[in-house]
């Protein structure tokens, strides 16, 4: 569930050779994409979601079964689950939280299916989690390793091109989100760009997107001013589709909503954003050492 690499006649075919949950993981080798994985063979149910948390998975017990959903306020609304307030204390308190208090659900009864992991669910109703991705040794130079993400990250983005489609991205000159414009257009997509040009003093990525934008072949840039989009906090007080977990991102929520309107205004259907490159190629922080510590 969710966008895939293979098609409904290949996907018939590599299920073929699933005789146990054991084969499902295997069958799927090679298929990149973002989706959910459920298979019920013989009885036996297995769900997950992608390796590192952009499509979750969330397990409760409802009337004695075990239910899971990829939102935790929906199994929290089938088991009129309470807020755990030490939980949303922790998240208001630190967003980045340490592992696991990282991705535990708002809700008492409602757990998280970590990422990486599967959730399996026996005949006799016995629910359990299992490991289905493990990282690759760390034996690659980095010139190797270097080359296996860029084709990666091609197929990831060409998965996402179709001849005629417009796609939307966001270009705010770092190396993350002008990657992944120059990789679509080296698959032939037709692109909008968004970029915020911030007056704040010493700040040049508008410069770099302006940059890149003049080496983008079939792009619309659109730039927006902070005169451009709405102030900090707008909509606050206006109902709207709740999250999953406190997030900074309500603030500048009526900006993004801003942008995209304007994407979408350009025959856009989909955006693609550079969010958490930073993190996939950049070493963990290391905390200093206490002074004490000696």
């Amino acid at each position: 569930m969710g966008t895939s690499s293979t098609t409904p006649v290949e996907l018939t075919a590599r299920l073929k050779r699933v005789r146990t949950l054991a084969d499902v993981e295997p069958a799927l080798h090679g298929v990149h994409g973002s989706f959910h994985v459920a298979a019920s063979v013989d009885g036996h149910m297995y769900v997950r979601g992608s390796a590192f948390g952009a499509r979750r998975l969330y397990r409760a017990t409802v009337e004695g079964l075990t239910v899971c959903a990829d939102r935790a306020r929906t199994l929290a609304h089938l088991t009129d689950a309470v807020l755990d307030p030490a939980r949303v204390a922790a998240r208001l308190a630190a967003p980045c939280l340490p592992h696991p208090l990282a991705d535990a659900a708002m809700w008492t009864g409602v757990e998280t299916v970590e990422p990486g992991h599967a959730l399996r669910v026996a005949p006799d109703g016995r629910a359990y989690t299992t490991v289905w991705w493990r990282p690759p040794p760390a034996h690659l130079p980095m010139a190797d390793a270097a080359g296996l993400l860029r084709e990666a990250l091609q197929a990831a983005v060409a998965l996402r091109v179709r001849p005629g489609r417009v796609l939307a991205a966001d270009l705010s000159g770092g190396m993350d989100s002008t990657s992944l414009c120059f990789l679509a257009a080296e698959a032939g997509a037709d692109l909008v760009t968004s970029t915020q040009h911030w007056n704040s003093p010493g700040n040049q990525d508008h410069h770099y997107a302006r940059f890149a934008a003049d080496r983008l072949p079939r792009v619309e840039p659109l730039v927006f001013t902070s005169a451009d989009l709405p102030a900090c906090f707008t909509g606050l007080d206006e109902r709207r589709e709740p999250l999953e977990e406190p997030s900074g991102l309500l603030r500048d929520r009526a900006r993004h909503c801003h942008t995209a309107g304007a994407l979408r205004a350009r025959g856009a259907e989909l955006r693609l954003s550079g969010h958490g490159g930073d993190h996939a190629v950049e070493p963990p922080r290391r905390l200093p050492p206490h002074p004490l510590a000696a």
